[in-house]
């Protein structure tokens, strides 16, 4: 049993270090192109306040007596919809995002639920 845990660790090694230098590789030629001129970089600023202006209409109690409550709703609808923005999946080999109208509060709903159940 000893020697097939041995020859099993040193082929996961072989595997490893046959794929490192092909990562760190990709990994320097992400950083040159995020780190050069023509890379757009997003600010998105404007975006997160105007959604914790709309979090905020839609959770906060005005006459709470303990506003932990709304503001955690508040914080939770916030990150879910920040989720759902920076979410990508697989389709047909290519890369893609959530459509707009795939954000929205059913979607939300679910998201918050799956989180709270497992």
């Amino acid at each position: 049993m000893k020697k097939y845990l041995q020859t099993k660790d040193e082929r996961y090694l072989r595997v490893y270090y046959d794929l490192k230098p092909k990562t760190d590789e990709l990994k320097k030629k992400i950083q040159v192109i995020e780190n050069a001129e023509y890379f757009p970089h997003p600010d998105f600023n404007d975006v997160f306040e105007q959604l914790e202006d709309i979090t905020r209409t839609l959770c906060e109690e005005k006459d709470s007596k303990k506003p932990f409550f709304w503001q955690q709703a508040k914080l939770l609808m916030e990150g879910c919809v920040s989720f759902l923005l920076e979410h990508e999946y697989v389709e047909d080999g290519k890369l893609k995002k959530l459509d707009i109208n795939q954000i929205n509060f059913k979607n939300i709903n679910l998201l918050t639920n799956e989180g709270f159940t497992q």
